[in-house]
């Protein structure tokens, strides 16, 4: 028995990356589809309008929710453009480290709220347009509260990213050990309470979007600055980050007696809501299943990454305006589709493929569907 607790241990770091590494590829295939699937679909509409009216019923009413996202993704990233990086760089970095401490801690509970928050401002504003169409007031109420939110969340992720790049590019290691020591903080406020097999899955969901957010952030770090001068910083808080998940979810399982096959059962879900197995909610597509099972809320990420392309494209010598830069546009642009649709091929068929769609495999005591009934992620 002592053996086999200590076995479980060591296995759970490779069972939780196993677990995170699919994960994040869902939440890469969920987030990619704001820059490709999404741009086409607001076209589609655009086109939609135009002809309603030579032809009727051409313009539905999920066309009008495409075009609402596109007013609410160029409302946050034309916010977020007029914001001077260089200014609130220099006025974080100005702070003392307690304070820079206080901050990147309060902008993690935030950015938590937030996420939790609009996926029901987004759903709430989704279900107006397609079932609610004639009232217009509370549609007018549900658009503002969505642009709303977007703004804000995309503030608070623009605030995050200049507040990591103030500690990797700090000459003072102490400032990116006291933002390392935040995650220590986590692993103490996790291990010693008492958590079920439902609570751990809502823990890994979150972790998955966090590491996701996190590769995300670091890569804009690396748009923005020299990547040799930034490597070490950000390998450290990569690495930081791994081991704290790695302690976190090892001490979990063992204080309260879980075994590591619980983190299989974890993919099997996943796998099933990017399958939709046995759901009738086609709300839009496979990615908001993915999207809400594990609470990633991609149009303020994807407003932030907007916005520091395009500010890392204005010193480019090519003008996207002209035909060359058209082209270039338009060549990255079905690159980047192609992409998508080959990285979601393979998580299909690797979730098809797998067997983890069958009912006749074997279950533990608490059955997978007891966590596809949880109610804040259920799709």
């Amino acid at each position: 028995m002592h053996q086999e607790r200590v076995q479980n241990f060591f296995v759970v770091p490779r069972n939780t990356e196993k677990l995170f590494l699919f994960g994040v590829l869902l939440a890469l295939d969920s987030f990619l589809y704001v820059f490709t699937y999404l741009p086409l679909r607001i076209l589609f509409a655009c086109g939609c309008a135009v002809t309603s009216s030579f032809h009727t019923r051409v313009f539905r009413r999920t066309h009008f929710y495409d075009l609402m996202v596109a007013v609410i993704m160029a409302v946050g990233t034309t916010v977020l453009w007029y914001v001077d990086m260089s200014r609130v760089y220099h006025s974080i970095r100005g702070q003392a480290m307690i304070k820079l401490y206080v901050l990147f801690t309060m902008i993690e509970i935030f950015d938590r709220l937030f996420s939790s928050l609009g996926q029901d401002v987004l759903d709430s504003l989704y279900y107006t347009a397609k079932y609610h169409p004639r009232r217009v007031t509370r549609m007018f109420l549900d658009f503002a509260v969505a642009i709303i939110y977007v703004v804000l969340h995309s503030l608070l992720l623009f605030a995050q990213v200049v507040t990591l790049n103030v500690a990797v590019n700090s000459s003072n290691t102490s400032l990116l050990t006291l933002l390392l020591s935040n995650n220590f903080a986590e692993l103490k406020s996790s291990v010693f309470k008492k958590f079920e097999e439902q609570n751990l899955f809502q823990i890994s969901c979150s972790d998955i979007v966090e590491r996701f957010k996190l590769i995300t952030i670091i890569g804009l770090i690396w748009l923005q600055s020299s990547t040799q001068d930034v490597a070490y910083g950000t390998s450290m808080v990569m690495v930081a980050e791994m081991l704290i998940d790695w302690l976190k979810h090892a001490f979990i399982t063992k204080f309260n007696q879980l075994p590591p096959t619980l983190y299989s059962k974890f993919i099997t879900i996943l796998c099933r809501d990017l399958t939709g197995w046995k759901s009738e909610d086609t709300i839009l597509d496979h990615t908001h299943h993915v999207s809400k099972r594990l609470g990633l809320m991609s149009l303020p990420l994807a407003c932030v990454v907007l916005r520091m392309v395009s500010k890392a494209l204005a010193d480019v010598p090519i003008k996207l305006m002209s035909p060359s830069g058209i082209l270039v546009t338009v060549a990255f642009f079905l690159c980047l589709a192609a992409f998508k649709a080959l990285l979601s091929l393979v998580l299909m068929i690797y979730a098809c493929k797998s067997g983890r769609l069958d009912d006749t495999r074997p279950k533990s005591p608490q059955s997978v569907h007891h966590h596809e009934s949880i109610q804040r992620y259920k799709c």
